[in-house]
C-alpha cells in the first residue's frame, strides 16, 4: 500500500469529521429553504427550512420533482419546459430570478430564487435557495397603493407611512437628473445613519451615498434601462453608511412613463442585504476549505491553496503564510502572492525569541499598516513595495499557534469590521488543514521502513479510532478476509462480526478503550460469511497523533 493511501486512510477518517459536519449544518439549518435538483428536476436533497416552508415532510420533498412545488411548470408539459429551463441554467450558471411556490395546504408565496448549475463527479446539478420575498411584495403593494392614495387621503397616508417606517424596506421618489436628487424617502432610512431631510433639503443625493466601485455600474443598469424602455429592474450594490460603514442593498427601481411616451417619475425600494451576502460568503468559505482538505494531500499545494482562500477578502491583495518548526519554535514562510522577491527573502525567517514572534504568540489578530508593523522588526522592506493596510492573524489548532496569515493592501489603509470577521472565521478553521498535511508530511519520512515491516507480516495488524473505525489494515488482514482495503477502511469492527457476538464483541471493544482488557478470540467473519477464527491483542497507544487501538490477531490454523 503506498504512502499516499495510507495517509488518506489514517487522517481523512478522523480529521475530515472536524470540517464537513460544520459544511452541513450550516447547510442544514439554514434560515431559508435549500434544494439540491438532479438533471430530471427531481429533489435529492431539502434542508430543514424546506419542510418547514413547504409544509412537508423531508421524506415527501425527496419525492417530488420541481413542478409540484413551483408554479410556473406543470406535469402536462413538463418535459418540454423543463428541457429548455435546464438549458438555459446549464448556459448561465448563475442565474436569479423571481417566481411563486406553491405549499402543501395549497396556498402560494411569492420568492427570488438563486440557481446554481454545478458539475461533480460526472453528474449535473442545480443548488436552488429560495428566499422569501412575501414581505418585500407587501412593500411593493405598499407604494403602489402610496403612490395612488397620498394625494386622497391623509389618514391613509399616516397608515401607510407608518407600515413602511416600521419595515426593513426604503422607500424613494427620484428626479431622473444626475446622480438621483431625492423628492422623498421614508423615514426608515435612519437604519443607515441618514434622515430623511438629508435628501430632501438636497443637502446629499442618493449617488453620493453609493459606493464609488459601484456607481458606475448603478449609473449603467439605470441608463440601459431606460434605453431598453423597461418599466422596473432589479440591482444589487454597496452604499455607504453615515457612519462609512459599508452595506448590500438590493433595489427595485419602478419608471413610470406618460401617454407619450415620456419619463415622469422614478419611485423605487431598497433593502439592505448584507447579512445574506455573509452568510453566503460564509457558506464559500466552508465549501472552499472542504475542498482544499478532501481534494489536496501536498504540503506545499496546500499551503498555497489557504493562503488564496484568505486572499479572497477585500482589501487584501498579496500576503504570506508562515508556519512554525516545532522543534526551534522558529517561524518559515511557506506560501507568497503579491510580493516582490526581494521582500519574501527579507521576510522568511523569523527566530523563536524575536519581537515578531513574541507579539504572535499572545495569540491574537493584529490591524495595522504596514509600516507599523515593520517596525516591528529589524527587517528592511523595498521602498517602492507600498504595502498599506495589514493584518496578523495567528493560526491554531487545538488551541496551539500553529501558523500565521500575514495578509497586506496595497490600496487601502484600513480593514473593514466585515473583512475581518471574514478572516477571522478562516482563520479559526484552516488549522486543522495545515495540521493535518503537516502531520501527514511528518509521517511520510518516517512511515517507509514501518510500512515495509507490515507489508510482509503474516498475522493481521489493523488499526481503530476510539469509536471502532478501522483507519489502517496490513495487506495480510486484507487478503484473508476477502475484502478490498477500500472497503475495510471506514468500516466498523463490529461489522466482521456474527450477528450472535456482536453485544459480546461490542462489551470486549468498550473494555479495551477503557483499558480494561487486551485479549479476545472472538472469529471474524470474511467477505464471504466464512469464519476465520483468530486470537486478537490490543492495546491503546497513538497513530499519527491520535488516539487510537491497535490491534494484532493471529489465525488460529488447526480449527480451520
Amino acid at each position: 500500500m503506498d504512502s499516499d493511501n495510507l495517509n488518506l486512510g489514517v487522517t481523512d477518517q478522523i480529521v475530515m469529521k472536524k470540517i464537513f459536519p460544520l459544511v452541513q449544518h450550516s447547510i442544514e439549518n439554514g434560515i431559508e429553504p435549500i434544494f439540491w435538483i438532479n438533471s430530471e428536476g427531481r429533489f435529492i436533497y431539502v434542508n430543514k427550512a424546506a419542510s418547514r416552508y413547504y409544509g412537508y415532510s423531508r421524506e415527501e420533498l425527496l419525492t417530488m420533482m420541481v413542478y409540484d412545488v413551483e408554479t410556473q411548470f406543470s406535469k402536462d408539459s413538463w418535459d418540454e419546459d423543463w428541457e429548455k429551463a435546464w438549458t438555459s441554467h446549464k448556459k448561465e450558471k448563475l442565474v436569479l430570478f423571481e417566481g411563486y411556490y406553491r405549499k402543501k395546504d395549497g396556498s402560494v408565496f411569492p420568492a427570488e430564487t438563486t440557481l446554481n448549475y454545478i458539475e461533480f463527479e460526472g453528474e449535473e446539478y442545480l443548488f436552488a435557495f429560495i428566499n422569501d420575498i412575501t414581505e418585500r411584495k407587501k412593500a411593493e403593494e405598499a407604494l403602489q397603493k402610496y403612490a395612488e392614495e397620498m394625494r386622497r387621503s391623509h389618514e391613509m397616508k399616516i397608515m401607510i407611512e407608518n407600515v413602511i417606517n416600521n419595515s426593513p424596506v426604503v422607500i424613494f421618489f427620484w428626479r431622473a437628473e444626475h446622480n438621483w436628487p431625492v423628492e422623498f424617502v421614508s423615514k426608515n432610512i435612519n437604519q443607515f445613519g441618514y434622515a430623511a431631510e438629508d435628501f430632501t433639503s438636497g443637502e446629499l443625493l442618493y449617488g453620493d451615498i453609493i459606493h464609488p466601485s459601484d456607481i458606475l455600474k448603478v449609473r449603467n443598469k439605470y441608463t440601459g434601462s431606460l434605453e431598453a424602455g423597461l418599466k422596473n429592474y432589479i440591482q444589487e450594490y454597496r452604499v455607504l453608511t453615515k457612519s462609512g460603514e459599508v452595506r448590500w442593498v438590493e433595489e427595485r427601481t419602478f419608471i413610470e412613463y406618460d401617454e407619450d411616451n415620456t419619463l415622469t417619475s422614478i419611485q423605487g425600494i431598497i433593502v439592505d442585504i448584507t447579512e445574506n451576502k455573509r452568510s453566503s460568503k460564509f457558506l464559500q468559505i466552508q465549501c472552499d476549505l472542504g475542498n482544499v482538505l478532501a481534494f489536496n494531500n501536498n504540503l506545499q499545494d496546500t499551503y498555497k491553496q489557504v493562503l488564496e482562500l484568505a486572499l479572497h477578502i477585500s482589501p487584501f491583495d498579496s500576503g504570506c503564510l508562515y508556519v512554525f518548526d516545532k522543534s526551534t519554535g522558529a517561524l518559515d514562510l511557506v506560501a507568497y502572492k503579491g510580493l516582490s522577491p526581494q521582500y519574501v527573502e527579507n521576510d522568511s525567517h523569523y527566530n523563536a525569541n524575536s519581537v515578531f514572534v513574541r507579539l504572535l504568540m499572545l495569540g491574537n489578530p493584529v490591524y495595522k499598516t504596514h509600516p507599523e508593523i515593520s517596525s516591528m522588526t529589524a527587517v528592511k522592506f523595498p521602498q517602492d513595495e507600498k504595502l498599506r493596510a495589514t493584518a496578523l492573524m495567528p493560526v491554531k489548532c487545538g488551541g496551539k499557534i500553529i501558523a500565521v496569515l500575514k495578509l497586506i493592501s496595497h490600496s487601502k489603509n484600513d480593514i473593514p469590521e466585515a473583512s475581518r470577521s471574514s478572516l477571522e472565521t478562516i482563520a479559526s478553521q484552516v488549522g486543522v488543514v495545515i495540521e493535518r498535511v503537516t502531520v501527514e508530511a511528518e509521517f511520510n519520512k518516517k512511515s517507509s521502513d514501518f510500512q515495509n515491516l507490515f507489508d510482509v507480516l503474516e498475522d493481521f495488524l489493523f488499526i481503530l479510532s476510539p469509536d471502532g473505525c478501522i483507519i489502517y489494515c496490513n495487506p495480510a488482514f486484507v487478503k484473508r478476509l476477502a475484502y478490498s482495503k477500500e472497503e475495510l477502511l471506514g468500516m466498523n469492527i463490529l461489522e466482521l462480526c456474527a450477528r450472535s457476538q456482536m453485544l459480546e464483541a461490542a462489551r470486549i471493544f468498550s473494555d479495551t478503550v477503557a483499558g480494561k482488557r487486551s485479549f479476545s478470540d472472538i472469529p471474524f467473519f470474511d467477505k464471504n460469511g466464512i469464519a476465520v477464527p483468530v486470537e486478537t491483542r490490543s492495546v491503546k497507544g497513538e497513530w499519527n497523533g491520535y488516539e487510537a487501538i491497535i490491534c494484532l490477531s493471529r489465525e488460529i490454523l488447526d480449527h480451520r
